[in-house]
């Protein structure tokens, strides 16, 4: 936990609050000012595109609450697994709560949560509880979507340590945020920022659905998106786990090391 770390000094807990709320509100005010000077981006007006920022902003304070899951090829390719294998609790466990962080992006979760009541709001929406509903499941599927990609990318480690650990590096910041319609874009891209590329699901996707500018159907592609990416996740960390029981880790055997 890192509540001690924070409040050690009255100082650090203000300035490190302060600093990281600065830092997320200027990334979400800065594709709103574009917006505002346009008037809107195709159907998204200033309201509608903040609920997407706010969805997204809530997206990253949660995917943040569980860094340590990002890092399934590092663990891997440098024989750390072994330190799970070794713990008296369940491999997942151990790998959902390294480097677990309740406390340490709650302002990002506040900025995000204020966000979206006011873009719901301004869009005069009123919220059923189905709504709310599919709301949360959503949040849940796109936080869901880049844990399982980034962990299909992790598990390649079992078989190319090295090579693993650079690919997924490379596969984070190729899914970044998005902070833009996708609207505009030719369809075989959308279709792979939705798919190979899953970027539009963070976000775009599911506020597109929420707010009606899509198909009534599109607030159920990103929960099945979950699912799919899932389950493909868990079965490559099966298979990578046999191996893995075979081999050990193979990074450092080139140079006298053996896993």
């Amino acid at each position: 936990m890192n509540v001690i770390y924070i409040l050690s000094t009255r100082e650090q807990a203000v300035m490190g609050t302060t600093t990281d709320f600065i830092y997320h509100a200027g990334a979400f005010v800065a594709p709103l000012l574009v917006v505002i000077g346009f008037g809107h981006i195709g159907r998204w007006t200033v309201p509608a595109l903040a609920f997407m920022l706010a969805y997204g902003t809530i997206v990253a304070g949660l995917l943040d609450l569980f860094e340590g899951v990002w890092s399934l090829s590092h663990y891997v390719s440098r024989g750390e697994m072994d330190h799970f294998l070794l713990q008296p609790h369940p491999v997942w466990l151990s790998l959902l709560t390294k480097q677990f962080s309740p406390l340490w992006n709650w302002p990002v979760l506040v900025l995000g949560t204020s966000a979206l009541s006011w873009s719901i709001g301004s869009l005069h929406l009123k919220p059923s509880p189905a709504w709310v509903g599919f709301l949360l499941i959503n949040l849940v599927a796109s936080v869901t979507v880049k844990s399982a990609y980034m962990n299909v990318w992790g598990s390649l480690a079992f078989w190319a340590p090295r090579g693993a650990e650079r690919a997924s590096s490379f596969a984070a910041d190729l899914a970044g945020e998005l902070t833009y319609p996708l609207d505009t874009l030719p369809g075989s891209l959308k279709a792979a920022l939705v798919s190979a590329v899953p970027t539009g699901l963070f976000a775009w996707l599911p506020s597109r659905a929420l707010l009606g500018l899509g198909a009534p159907y599109e607030v159920w592609l990103t929960p099945l998106a979950a699912t799919a990416l899932t389950c493909m996740a868990v079965i490559l960390f099966r298979a990578g786990m046999r191996q893995y029981m075979k081999t050990g880790s193979r990074r450092y055997v080139g140079v006298g090391q053996s896993g």
